[in-house]
């Protein structure tokens, strides 16, 4: 499942496959800064030379254009940047955002970041760890890729999100991209897919080992093709004890790959009907990797996140096969949202540059799941 870079999860783009990791001129300002209204915005930093903008109470969604040494403008929607409706600016670790007549105020929560190296399934990767500034063991995530070719600022949006909520974070540079060696593949073969799987699970023993993690409140997440590498990694490794997906498939990736076609990814304008969804796939047998096997194993506490409107993954397929398995795991299917969980009511690419926000209530959705185990 190829990703738009512009418009993956964490909306970040990517380094190119093989390209040396460069860190961002603007990674000082990345981080998550706290309201004093109580509200957590996400900063990420982008190849484009701007900022990605994200209040994670709300959803909502820009991102920022330059406008001089710490200010930046944003427009009405994700990527429409005129008429110019906000500023931000930040400086020395302080955040105001002007909007509305209204202005809000806020501080960057402080975070450590280090330089991580480690031994993946045959390959060696680099990477970042996030860790909150606060004493004690601390609960801890990696974050996994999905098909695209991403570094290890790639997911900065969601790395933001779970430092805030206490969470130790890594994230590394994907195989073959970045500083990792071996060989970036988008294709899910099955070999590639326990390949990364690996990966994963070699980022949590790293995680496991460190002074300030909870070695018993470790786990993954990712989303799309993580929806296959998770539970497989999962099956290698015992060190995961949690995991959140979103927009991950639970059926093979013949089946996943044909309702894509049918869709185009979001591309074929208007949509396939239900009825020729149905027809197409029904009877259409499973072929490629399965993560069945995989999935019927899982014991392990885990949440699956959806927009209805996915036009990549079947969301009632998939959520058949997550109710039919013998440890039923936590299920939220967001309406009017599409793969990349934000407001396209249709699921369509075309609809993705003016989206406001991600869905209502996937931010607190996450959190409020994660809190048994962030405490």
């Amino acid at each position: 499942m190829k990703l738009l870079a512009a418009v993956a999860v964490a909306l970040v783009a990517a380094t190119a496959a093989g390209a040396a990791y460069k860190p961002s001129p603007l990674l000082p300002l990345d981080g998550a800064y706290r309201l004093t209204d109580g509200g957590i915005v996400s900063l990420a930093v982008t190849r484009d030379g701007g900022l990605l903008y994200t209040d994670t109470r709300t959803g909502e969604l820009r991102q920022l254009r330059a406008a001089g040494a710490g200010r930046f403008t944003f427009g009405p929607a994700y990527l429409v940047q005129q008429p110019v409706r906000g500023r931000v600016s930040v400086r020395a670790g302080k955040l105001t955002i002007a909007t509305g007549g209204q202005t809000r105020v806020g501080t960057r929560i402080p975070v450590s970041r280090q330089r991580v190296s480690f031994r993946g399934a045959g390959v060696r990767l680099a990477g970042k760890v996030t860790a909150p500034r606060t004493p004690g063991r601390h609960a801890a995530i990696a974050i996994v890729h999905g098909s695209e070719p991403g570094d290890r600022d790639y997911y900065d949006l969601l790395v933001n999100f779970y430092s805030a909520l206490g969470f130790v974070v890594l994230t590394y540079d994907k195989r073959g991209v970045g500083d990792s060696t071996g060989f970036y593949v988008e294709r899910a073969t099955a070999a590639n897919l326990d390949s990364l799987a690996g990966d994963a699970a070699a980022a949590l023993r790293v995680l496991a080992a460190r002074r300030d993690v909870d070695a018993t409140r470790v786990g993954l997440v990712g989303a799309s093709q993580a929806g296959w590498i998770i539970p497989r990694a999962a099956a290698k490794s015992p060190l995961v004890d949690f995991a959140v997906i979103t927009s991950g498939p639970a059926v093979s990736v013949g089946e996943q790959e044909a309702y894509a076609a049918i869709t185009a990814q979001g591309e074929r304008d208007p949509p396939p009907t239900d009825a020729e969804i149905r027809s197409t796939l029904n009877g259409f047998p499973a072929n490629g990797f399965d993560p069945r096997a995989d999935l019927e194993r899982l014991t392990i506490p885990t949440l699956w996140l959806f927009g209805a409107a996915d036009k990549t993954v079947y969301v009632p397929q998939t959520v058949a096969a997550l109710e039919s398995l013998p440890t039923r795991p936590t299920i939220e299917v967001f309406p009017a949202a599409g793969h990349f969980v934000l407001d396209t009511p249709r699921g369509l690419r075309s609809e993705l540059p003016r989206a406001h926000r991600f869905a209502s209530g996937y931010f607190p959705t996450i959190a409020g799941w994660l809190a048994p185990f962030a405490n």
